[in-house]
């Protein structure tokens, strides 16, 4: 699996774990559902400060979404 993927698919683990829709997540953290969405999708690349926005809104350190040992 691609690392975009990859850090999607936990993403939306931990999105789901919070109770979160994508929509209202994203508006949380000040991102267009849109362009969340894709980087949720692991459609595109996101920049080093949407990955810092994306962690802080799940209360983690941005390396955090880059640790795969839970996704296969």
């Amino acid at each position: 699996m691609e690392i975009n993927k990859k850090i999607g698919k936990k993403m939306l683990m931990k999105r789901k774990e919070l109770g979160y829709a994508q929509e209202e997540f994203a508006h949380e953290i000040g991102m267009s559902p849109c362009h969340y969405g894709k980087i949720e999708r692991g459609e595109t690349n996101m920049s080093v400060y949407s990955l810092k926005r994306i962690a802080d809104g799940f209360n983690m350190k941005p390396y955090e979404l880059l640790i795969f040992d839970d996704i296969d």
